[in-house]
């Protein structure tokens, strides 16, 4: 027999723009790996108007970063 925990990270997302939403949110982090206590991550956050909470695949969407601008966050 074997015990497990489940973990959830808080932290907070900053929103810089646009104003209407702008502010700081409560969240959880989905970092997949080793957290970087004390880390930062800085990015552009997009989401499509369809399909807006990921239940099915992206395929038809294209969500990567231009040259020499922030990441895209999904």
């Amino acid at each position: 027999m074997s015990m497990a925990r489940f973990v959830v990270e808080k932290n907070s997302l900053s929103v810089t723009s646009p104003d209407k939403i702008k502010g700081k949110q409560d969240s959880a982090i989905g970092n997949f790996g080793i957290p970087q206590y004390g880390g930062s991550m800085a990015g552009n956050v997009v989401y499509p108007k369809d399909n807006n909470k990921g239940c099915k695949d992206f395929q038809d969407q294209s969500f990567k970063s231009h040259p020499g601008a922030l990441p895209t966050i999904l």
